[in-house]
């Protein structure tokens, strides 16, 4: 997960954290294949017979979409956990997702002040991540990106902070998009920094909630060719 790190908003452990999860997660994701699934598919049976599922999702969506289980990491989670306060853990908790360790989920550097919540799904998983700097990152493991990207736009859009693009580049030789979407009625910034992948691969998107210590960080300049909406 690269949001701070790349975009040099701080330089604590947890943004260290959150750029190693970004790559740990894409070896551990290799690995799963049909375990995960299993454990996806046991999973649910296990809250269909306590009589709900994660997130309240139905069985096909829980298993299948990609950009609904976003939903639920994205928008009901991590989202308005930052912008209107409470606890992370207990939205995930609310919605039925899995707490896990960190380091589980490929979250190399993470201490046990970081905490993390899975959403099982048959292709890989979808993620929570609350560092201990208070931020909060959402991830979905497979699904199209550029479908992943839609459901966070349309989120951010929808709230009243009046979220707009800043920085967006292309990094590790065009694997990868970064972005950063900053509020502009608020200072310091609520920032979401965005990373989703332009081939084959996971993560497929990565999105991370946080305050930004600068009350004009650079990499909430609007870029001069935006490639990010």
């Amino acid at each position: 997960m690269t949001d701070k790190l790349s975009f040099a908003l701080v330089s604590s452990a947890a943004a260290r954290a959150a750029m190693k999860l970004m790559l740990g997660k894409s070896r551990l994701s290799s690995r799963c294949g049909k375990a995960c699934a299993a454990v996806a598919l046991a999973t649910l049976a296990a809250c269909s017979s306590a009589g709900r599922l994660p997130g309240g999702l139905t069985w096909d969506t829980a298993v299948f979409s990609s950009s609904r289980a976003l939903e639920v990491v994205f928008n009901e989670v991590c989202l308005p956990a930052i912008l209107d306060g409470g606890s992370i853990g207990q939205r995930a908790s609310d919605r039925a997702l899995q707490q896990v360790p960190a380091s589980s989920i490929g979250a190399v550097g993470a201490t046990d002040r970081d905490f993390a919540w899975r959403l099982p799904m048959m292709a890989g998983g979808a993620y929570v991540v609350a560092w201990e700097d208070g931020s909060c990152t959402a991830s979905v493991d497979s699904g199209s990106s550029d479908e992943l990207r839609a459901v966070v736009i349309a989120a951010i859009n929808a709230r009243p902070e009046g979220f707009t693009l800043g920085s967006s580049e292309s990094i590790e030789s065009g694997r990868r998009v970064r972005a950063a979407y900053c509020t502009r009625s608020v200072a310091p910034p609520f920032v979401v920094g965005v990373t989703t992948q332009t081939r084959w691969g996971r993560p497929a998107l990565v999105a991370t909630v946080f305050r930004a210590h600068d009350p004009a960080p650079p990499f909430c300049a609007p870029a001069a060719d935006p490639t990010g909406t």
